[in-house]
């Protein structure tokens, strides 16, 4: 067992000089913890379990040296995925990758030599005695992408720059972190070089790419890799199967195409399809890296990935002409997917249902026939199943047309609109508004309505018998709040407990909904459409929007739906709404008015 050194409750790693004396093996890093200016992560998040995953980002460390193989895993990843990408790289990289139009790729320009030249030196001799084509100073650059991801993502996926995804990379993800095994019969293997790659893994707790840091500077035995051994003990450690990050080192892999389909189903490869690194490995390990890029070459033929094979022949052959081909496919494949062009959202009651079914009237404007809200991005369960999942609720592109779905609840959580972005970072926004009052009340009626229909035997046989559609109706439609809840009891809590209610009384507070929406969206990408408006000059207001979504203008027309008259002719909730009661929603909505009409440049006389 290799000898450690305690030290302020840490450990760091010692290397045995073979006369019976021991020394560092990072002097320079241990020396700076000694002083205080390394300090251990001892913040680290309690370990987690329970919550599904989606992925929400990937992250690479890319140098100029795998620039090309960096290209192929873009294009590989843009066939199945559309989140986006954190790239540490030099600049040389970045012009590279940029001249390929890659979507939503986002670089942090920390790789360049100078930048690594700092970290050979902050590392020193760490890893000399190992000898091998592994540069530490990028090693160290992993932890940064990944950090930069998660500033702003709740997790991400790390990737080598030399894997390449055949499929989508979604698994259900519920812990900390995920690991992909090395699969080797030798446990001394995983030992003395560690149980997983470390070029492919999955991390949703923020507390882990600073671990792992310290652990890659202070004790691991071989690079980043061996420290990931003792990660179980800090997070809840899940594990990759088979079907991901193929590679060579595999003992049981005879490198055939036809295993690879059968027995593992492909996922990713990890594979220098360049000769980067074929003079710097010994000859054993040279001759796998030559059979296994045969025989991921095969794989691809026998899978039909016409694309991705045509691009990665133009990306090794090389020249100018090769180079400008391979952009030329980039462009055809990055457009894939039937997803939408734009998303009608907004609060309930606000007429987005009469807008949906104007809209549906357009010969070039193509939604979903059976389902009007779709709640993919919304709900964790639909959107945990990937974007080929949602494509499946769409309707299939006819030339010339344009896609939408509606579902109100996306535009009131920034969460929501985060991944909309993520996923459609090109999508456009339909906002509905109405004034807060009406609004509130109609929205009240209405599920007063259906909750007095739901219990009431005598109501819910009525409207059954006299709607040929109310039983499904009935069990689509929640149960509002579980039980019977008065307008007066409502304002009453919410007097009482300003946090009562928030999820009813934020719908009206459209300010923070459309500011939240612009920010992420982009102010281009979204408009504004008032209820009122709508109701006052349907023809008007239907034109400027088909000029928003940018499609030849037809003549709709508006209809005027509504939920809240519909379960009124069963129940009338009317007489329970107070004046004091109005008076309070009034008071309550006034700051928000004022701030959207000062923001949209508006007279509001709400």
């Amino acid at each position: 067992m290799e000898p450690t050194l305690a030290l302020k409750n840490f450990s760091i790693g010692l290397r045995d000089n073979g006369d019976g004396t021991f020394s560092m093996k990072n002097e320079a890093v241990a020396s700076k913890f000694v002083n205080g200016s390394v300090v251990p992560d001892s913040k680290r998040k309690e370990k987690s379990v329970g919550k599904r995953h989606k992925i929400e980002s990937f992250s690479l460390v890319c140098t100029k040296e795998l620039m090309k193989e960096a290209a192929i895993l873009l294009f590989s990843l843009r066939m199945n995925h559309s989140e986006p990408v954190y790239i540490v790289a030099d600049n040389e990289s970045k012009t590279f990758l940029d001249s390929f139009k890659f979507i939503n790729i986002f670089y942090t320009l920390t790789a360049n030599p100078e930048d690594l030249e700092k970290i050979k030196l902050e590392i020193g001799d760490r890893f000399d005695n190992l000898k091998t084509f592994h540069r530490p100073e990028c090693i160290y650059k992993k932890m940064e992408a990944m950090n930069v991801a998660l500033e702003v993502n709740e997790n991400t996926l790390l990737l080598d720059s030399d894997i390449i995804a055949v499929g989508n990379l979604q698994e259900n993800f519920t812990g900390d972190i995920c690991f992909s095994p090395h699969f080797h019969e030798d446990t001394e293997q995983d030992s003395s070089v560690g149980r997983y790659n470390a070029g492919y893994l999955f991390c949703a707790n923020k507390a882990f790419p600073n671990w792992w840091k310290e652990r890659f500077l202070l004790d691991s035995k071989f690079y980043e890799q061996e420290c990931m051994n003792r990660a179980y003990k800090d997070f809840h450690l899940e594990i990759f199967g088979k079907s991901h990050n193929i590679g060579f080192w595999r003992s049981e892999f005879d490198f055939s195409a036809e295993q690879i389909k059968v027995q593992y189903g492909a996922k990713s490869f990890h594979i220098h399809l360049t000769d980067v690194i074929d003079d710097q490995v010994v000859s054993v390990i040279a001759e796998k890296v030559k059979k296994m890029r045969s025989c991921f070459r095969k794989y691809l033929i026998d899978k039909k990935l016409t694309d991705l094979s045509k691009f990665i022949d133009l990306i090794l052959g090389g020249t100018d002409e090769n180079i400008k081909e391979a952009k030329s496919i980039e462009r055809v494949t990055k457009h894939k997917g039937n997803f939408p062009d734009f998303i009608v959202g907004g609060p309930a009651k606000s007429a987005t249902s009469s807008l949906h079914s104007s809209l549906k009237r357009h010969s070039k404007l193509l939604c979903s026939e059976s389902t009007k809200e779709l709640h993919f991005f919304n709900s964790i369960d639909k959107y945990c199943q990937g974007m080929d999942f949602y494509e499946s609720m769409l309707p299939a592109r006819e030339p010339g047309s344009f896609i939408f779905e509606t579902t109100p609840a996306y535009m009131c959580s920034p969460q929501v609109l985060a991944r909309i972005h993520r996923n459609l970072p090109q999508i456009k926004m339909i906002y509905t508004v109405r004034e807060p009052v009406s609004r509130f009340l109609s929205h009240y009626k209405h599920f007063r309505g259906v909750n007095e229909v739901k219990t009431n035997p005598v109501l819910k046989a009525r409207f059954i018998s006299e709607n040929s559609w109310g039983e499904k109706a009935l069990n689509m439609t929640p149960q509002w709040l579980g039980e019977k809840k008065l307008f007066s009891n409502i304002i009453l809590q919410k007097q009482q407990s300003p946090t009562s209610f928030n999820n009813y009384f934020s719908q009206g507070e459209h300010i923070t909904h459309i500011k939240n929406s612009i920010q992420v969206l982009g102010v281009e990408s979204v408009k504004v459409v008032f209820f009122e408006d709508l109701i006052s000059d349907p023809a008007k207001e239907l034109g400027l929007i088909q000029d928003f979504i940018g499609i030849d203008r037809e003549e709709l027309i508006l209809d005027q739906e509504n939920g809240s008259e519909l379960w009124a002719k069963y129940y009338d909730a009317s007489p329970e709404i107070t004046t004091e009661g109005v008076e309070f929603l009034k008071s309550y909505y006034t700051p928000y008015n004022q701030l959207l009409g000062s923001f949209l440049g508006r007279s509001l006389n709400w």
